[in-house]
Formats: C-alpha cells, structure tokens, sequence
C-alpha cells in the first residue's frame, strides 16, 4: 500500500520541478521596452545667426556733460519698439579738426519716421566671407519713449557688423536743429564762455 503513495508523490514532485523552469535560480529578464525609431522627416529649420555691430557705442567718446546729459555713455541696443512710442530723437556727434573738436546734440526734427523704420529692421545674417575690419560709426541715435525713458539705439548692421545701407541712408536724410555745443582745443581743454 505503500507503493502508490510514494509513486504519486514521486509524481508530484516532478511536476512542481518541472514548472519552476528547470535550473535557471536568476531573476526573470523582462523584455526591453520598445523605442520609437527616428524620424526620416528633417527637424526643424537651422537657426540663422545675425550680426552683431562692430561697436554699441560712439568712435569718440563724448567729454562735456551737457552733451552727456542729451546722449548718456551706455552700450546702444537695437531698436525692436515701436515707431508711435517713441517721443524724441537725439544725434550726438563729435567732429575733429586740426584745431581742436565740436561735440553736439541735435535733436531729429524731420524724417523721424523713416529713421525709425530703417532702425526697426533685423539685423542681416552672419557674412559667411571674410570680412575687412574698420573703424565705422555705429551711427547711434537716443530715443525717448512716451515714459521718458532714454536710451540709445545703434543702425542694424549688415553681415560683417557695420550699418546697413538703409539705416545709414536715413540717419544722413534726418534733419536735425542743434540743442547744444561744446567746443574743445587741440589739447581737449573747453573754448569759449
């Protein structure tokens, strides 16, 4: 009576064996998870990488207060407002001469608007060629928002980072009324009362 017994038990244990998955005692691996592949269609367009001008401020820096006062020493930004916000416009020059230099503050009194709209364009792309460095005006011109806020804006560039055609047309078609003048001798020192 024995014999069965220990023939079903025999039994059984086989089939416990047989569904623990024979020798292997390491943790079952799960299958990777499957990955998206790339994409055939391009992504998104290059970004193109504009000038930046060659110098934010005036080739001469200004010395008489007065003229500091209309035109403050701070680096130009590009002009990205808008036209309508825009109260005032101030040039700031520096002419030099064998006998000594003329600083002055004008104020733009005609083609505002058209200085305006070249100073509003972008940038242009990065020259790819070389190009030849020079010392340009970076033709900056202060503006004074509806806030009363002043501050300078430099001529968009062109590829190598110096005023473009149109910005430069434009400040040399704007009529300006003098606001203020200082005159300086050979040394630097003031002229006059």
């Amino acid at each position: 009576m024995h014999k069965p017994l220990a023939l079903v038990t025999i039994a059984a244990l086989s089939l416990v064996l047989s569904a623990c998955g024979g020798t292997d005692t390491g943790p079952v691996k799960q299958s990777p998870t499957p990955r998206p592949s790339a994409s055939a269609t391009p992504s998104a367009t290059p970004v193109v990488k504009l000038a930046q001008p060659s110098r934010t401020r005036p080739l001469t820096p200004f010395t008489d207060q007065a003229i500091l006062d209309y035109c403050p020493d701070v680096p130009a930004v590009h002009f990205d407002g808008k036209a309508a916000d825009i109260t005032k416009a101030t040039i700031c020059t520096s002419v030099t001469s064998a006998t000594g230099s003329t600083e002055s503050a004008s104020w733009v009194n005609f083609g505002l608007d058209a200085l305006l709209s070249a100073y509003g364009e972008p940038n242009q792309p990065i020259a790819k060629g070389s190009c030849i460095r020079v010392a340009k005006d970076p033709l900056i011109v202060w503006l004074t928002d509806a806030d009363g806020t002043l501050y300078p804006v430099y001529a968009p560039v062109d590829g190598c980072g110096y005023p473009s055609s149109a910005a430069t047309d434009a400040y040399q078609s704007a009529g300006l009324q003098v606001l203020y003048e200082a005159d300086f001798d050979s040394n630097g020192n003031p002229v006059g009362p």
